[in-house]
């Protein structure tokens, strides 16, 4: 669960500048709303997000908890 106290909220838009291959802001939503599947476990994982005024809002931090958990073996 994102913390805005302690974790760096930023828009969608802006958050795809700082991750590697720049995905499209539409990847990011789509990891937001229906996730990926853990190829080991076959658990859903999405990316965590906060609703804001002028959209949707994520954190470094809640990507490299998404990718750790897309990458957890169970």
């Amino acid at each position: 669960m994102i913390n805005p106290l302690i974790e760096k909220v930023m828009p969608l838009s802006e958050l795809r500048r700082h991750l590697p291959g720049k995905p499209h802001y539409q990847t990011l939503l789509e990891w937001c709303k229906h996730g990926r599947k853990n190829q080991v476990t076959g658990q859903r994982v999405r990316l965590e997000r906060v609703q804001l005024p002028s959209g949707h809002a994520s954190s470094l931090e809640a990507y490299i908890r998404f990718i750790e958990r897309l990458n957890a073996s169970r």
